[in-house]
């Protein structure tokens, strides 16, 4: 699920009838992956444990009803009140156009149940014997799928061959995949475009450095984090820079408090080696013109002359057409799909308006402040703390640029991998799996066990 989750530019089904609508790889392997779920011994009655109010997964049901409830009967309600940024996605520039139902209220209803659906799965697989196990597999293998496609696309672009990543963007979205900064090529990925690749990668960097920091096979997850960060460095995403800013200052805050614990080693090597990354950087500006120049232009294009560029005053218009939809319609919003904004602050507060936003902070406050258990173990831990990382790194970024309800099914993966503490009883509890199901009814019938027959 995780490694579909990759491909956000490719299509796997397009629908017609919901305007042209793309499908995702990771969209269309939902039913398998709840489906799948649903055959496990136990996992009925996981899925109905965690709709409790105690549950973080619970508000995050009540949110999707309200979702649901706004993409049918708000853009009605309010049809031809106000205006907006429609979703349409055929045109470079979103529209501005009169509030009216249109095909992005279904389709971006239809992400929320999926998103839902999404985290409540994830977080009964991770509850289930190895789950945890199979949750750090899983982020290493998008980790490398995600690094893959950045490294593809780099040399199809040096060798010309560009044509050759076509199939991976059959997508039915805006695609910017030959955008240029300074006359450099902006690394996209699988992704139809930068700002979405390095969000993506912000995501993924923040579990993987966690997990590095956690000495959870530091060669490995330590190597996947440099080359992440240059990865994201590498697509001159306004996006990518603030979110390392992020990252930086983040990681700062760790080193001080590491300090004080006396855990040093894992912080020594990352600074070490981001201190000689800092040097050749120097070396080259010194002995390099070129690069100096290059490195000048780029400052110049994504930082200096962004808040005068289209794209920024286009960003602006749209935020300010989100807070008047809030305005307008008293506070309600006027439902799922129906405008866009450049913060996700003000994407729920038009779209889903208050109570939409106080449900969701609601659910994201529950699910991160779940103590552990005192039976759980270090290494899951470490993994969950990897999960809450990057949905942390997910929300300070999407507050600051991100422009839809859907924040993509890695997201939602790893918010289920979050919710899955459960302070109450084991972080893995005893939900059998099929050779222990089989066992047990042995037991009680008396029968030899199966195992020792053979």
């Amino acid at each position: 699920m995780l490694c579909f989750s990759v491909f956000w530019g490719s299509s796997a089904v397009t629908l017609p009838s919901l305007g042209g609508s793309s499908v995702s790889p990771a969209s269309f392997f939902l039913p398998f992956y709840f489906g799948r779920l649903l055959l496990l011994p136990g996992s009925v009655e996981a899925l109905f444990e965690e709709l409790t109010p105690r549950r973080p997964i619970f508000w995050f049901l009540i949110l999707t009803i309200w979702v649901i409830i706004s993409a049918l009967f708000f853009p009605r309600f309010f049809e031809r009140e106000m205006m907006v940024f429609s979703l349409t996605r055929y045109s470079d520039n979103p529209e501005m156009v009169v509030l009216r139902p249109a095909s992005g209220n279904l389709s971006q209803m239809v992400y929320a149940v999926g998103g839902f659906a999404t985290a409540w799965a994830t977080c009964v697989y991770c509850r289930m014997p190895g789950g945890y196990r199979a949750a750090f597999q899983a982020i290493l293998a998008m980790a490398i799928v995600n690094i893959v496609g950045g490294v593809l696309d780099l040399a199809t672009t040096l060798t010309g061959t560009e044509f050759l990543m076509d199939a991976f963007r059959s997508g039915t979205y805006t695609l910017h995949n030959d955008a240029e900064v300074a006359n450099i090529k902006r690394l996209v990925g699988w992704m139809p475009e930068a700002s979405i690749f390095s969000y993506f990668s912000l995501q993924i960097l923040a579990t993987t450095f966690t997990f590095y920091l956690a000495r959870i096979n530091p060669l490995i997850t330590g190597t996947l984090s440099l080359i992440l960060v240059l990865m994201i460095a590498a697509s001159t995403s306004t996006a990518g820079y603030f979110g390392l800013a992020v990252f930086s200052l983040a990681f700062g805050l760790y080193a001080v408090w590491s300090f004080f614990q006396h855990r040093l080693r894992p912080i020594a090597i990352f600074s070490l080696t981001a201190l000689m990354g800092i040097v050749g950087g120097l070396l080259l500006f010194m002995f390099v013109p070129k690069f100096g120049d290059l490195a000048e232009r780029i400052f110049l294009e994504i930082v200096v002359k962004k808040s005068t560029s289209a794209s920024a005053l286009e960003r602006g218009s749209w935020n300010s057409t989100a807070w008047n939809v809030f305005l307008e319609t008293g506070g309600l919003g006027a439902g799922i799909g129906s405008t866009r904004g450049s913060s996700y602050v003000l994407v729920l507060l038009s779209n889903v308006g208050v109570i939409g936003f106080v449900l969701f902070a609601w659910m994201i406050w529950r699910t991160m402040s779940i103590s552990f258990p005192a039976a759980s173990i270090p290494r899951e831990r470490a993994v969950i703390w990897g999960g809450r990382a990057a949905v942390g790194m997910t929300l300070i970024v999407g507050a600051a640029l991100w422009n839809v309800y859907d924040l993509g099914t890695s997201f939602y993966c790893l918010l289920g991998l979050c919710m899955s503490v459960d302070p109450l009883r084991s972080v893995v509890p005893a939900i059998a799996t099929r050779k222990q199901t089989v066992l047990q009814k042995s037991i009680a019938l008396g029968t030899p066990n199966p195992a020792e027959s053979a």
